[in-house]
């Protein structure tokens, strides 16, 4: 028996010790899972399940959204962090279809939870800085009942003790996925007026500097408006239009939408001030490999490209693997899905990384690598790439021959290379907020494991660290 069983993970328990009934899974009942969560009743706090804490607990619209360019945002699972929402990326519906959507809309104090997905097990809490706002059906909504404090829940969730739960219910088929019954039994630790105060004047600490990064990429958008010489510019928007039959035939494409005479506008504006570099020559196409757990390769995915500075969310691919390789400088754009398609990023981590065949590389040494990320960040390099997007919703595409096609203004090298300064700027920033919100969740798990003194200091020694 011993021999059948070696290498393998075996947990034995009287049905009269199942947690549920719902999930009877081996792996629910893994070795790790089972570990953490003895720990977690074990110590000094007492618990309570999120079907005491919470008065309701549902999710997003499980519709289609009718997505505008302004009105009410609409939070997706990519704008969901660990412990911070991500406005700046954030899409809009109309007023109209926002009250229509009753049952998920949220409001400030309520706790996010991604629930499915790429982007599964992050938690964030809805502060008065979103305002009236909305929800696809991959978040969670928490609202949690008066005298308990969302911050706690939600930094409890993103900690160790937290995730194991999440994760262990997210054991699916095909995806990690936990449906909103699996929330229910969730259990999280009541805390002192004292610990939460503290816990929250570090996350405050922290949203203050995420305040700065927004301020810095905004100057970065400043400054490439007053270099481009396009400040106050608003492209053009007809509602009728014509194209000539050559259009088609350079382009090949028939649809209105691909014609309108913004894009003409804006390759005249660049062309009458600029030498303009055509990506012609320098773009890639990543490969895809297969992950495995104990690979020495992190791959970053397209789903990956709204923040690579986490190298822990990487899946990895074995060095043995035709994998394709990044270098320093490279740029990287997600090329498939909604959501994530026109993310763009700077690959600038050391190291041997690994993308795949939806990420499409800009590999090129003519302009500076951070000027031409944030040319395409911006609403002038995403019109030229939502042009070339084809595809319906959920399946959307973009081709590396058509990114061939964009056009860079080539600004002087000394602007260039202040929007590489300014990137730097964010990234340590970034990191700054970030250090503070890992304290947070470390303080939560010391105050699980230890007691709530120990978790106080460990905070008030972070905030004077950072």
């Amino acid at each position: 028996m011993n021999g059948l069983l070696k290498g393998l993970e075996v947990t034995v328990l009287p049905f009269s010790e199942l947690e549920n009934l719902l999930t009877i899974g081996a792996e629910y009942y893994g070795r790790a899972y089972v570990s953490d969560q003895l720990r977690l009743q074990s110590g000094p706090l007492p618990l309570a399940t999120l079907g005491e804490l919470c008065t309701l607990i549902t999710d997003g619209d499980h519709g289609v959204a009718d997505y505008q360019d302004h009105g009410v945002p609409f939070i997706l699972s990519e704008n969901v962090k660990e412990g911070w929402i991500d406005i700046g990326s954030v899409r809009h519906i109309s007023e109209a279809h926002h009250q229509s959507l009753a049952r998920s809309k949220i409001r400030s104090g309520d706790v996010l939870v991604t629930k499915t997905g790429l982007y599964f097990g992050k938690s964030a809490v809805v502060d008065e800085q979103l305002g009236e706002a909305n929800t696809i059906a991959h978040v969670g909504i928490l609202r949690i009942a008066a005298g308990h404090d969302p911050y706690v829940l939600s930094t409890f969730l993103n900690c160790r003790y937290g995730q194991t739960q999440l994760r262990r219910r997210g054991i699916k088929a095909t995806r990690p996925e936990i449906k909103l019954v699996e929330f229910q039994n969730i259990q999280a630790p009541l805390v002192s007026p004292q610990f939460a105060q503290s816990l929250r004047a570090t996350i405050q600490k922290s949203k203050a500097i995420r305040r700065e990064v927004e301020n810095a990429v905004l100057t970065a958008s400043n400054t490439l408006l007053a270099a481009l010489d396009l400040a106050g510019w608003t492209p053009p928007d007809p509602l009728t239009y014509t194209a000539t039959l050559s259009n088609y035939a350079t382009e090949g494409r028939l649809d209105a939408q691909f014609h309108r005479p913004k894009f003409v506008e804006l390759f005249r504006l660049h062309a009458a001030r600029f030498e303009l570099f055509r990506l012609g020559g320098v773009v890639l196409k990543g490969r895809t490999v297969p992950y495995v757990d104990d690979g020495e390769v992190p791959i970053i995915r397209s789903g990956d490209l709204s923040d690579i500075d986490d190298d822990e969310r990487f899946l990895r691919a074995a060095s043995t693997e035709p994998i394709f390789y990044l270098h320093k400088g490279d740029i990287l754009i997600s090329s498939i899905g909604f959501g994530s398609i026109g993310k763009v990023q700077v690959f600038d981590k050391a190291g041997k990384f690994g993308t795949v065949s939806e990420v499409t590389v800009v590999r090129q040494s003519t302009l500076n690598p951070y000027y031409l990320a944030t040319y395409l960040r911006s609403a002038f390099g995403q019109m030229q790439i939502d042009r070339y997007i084809t595809g319906a919703t959920g399946q959307l595409h973009l081709n590396p021959k058509d990114v061939e096609k964009f056009f860079i203004p080539v600004i002087p090298t000394a602007d260039q290379l202040a929007f590489e300064h300014l990137s730097q700027e964010i990234v340590q920033t970034k990191a700054r907020a970030s250090a503070l919100l890992a304290a947070a969740r470390h303080a939560v798990e010391i105050a699980i494991e230890d007691n709530e003194a120990a978790a106080i200091a460990y905070l008030i020694q972070a905030e004077e660290a950072t």
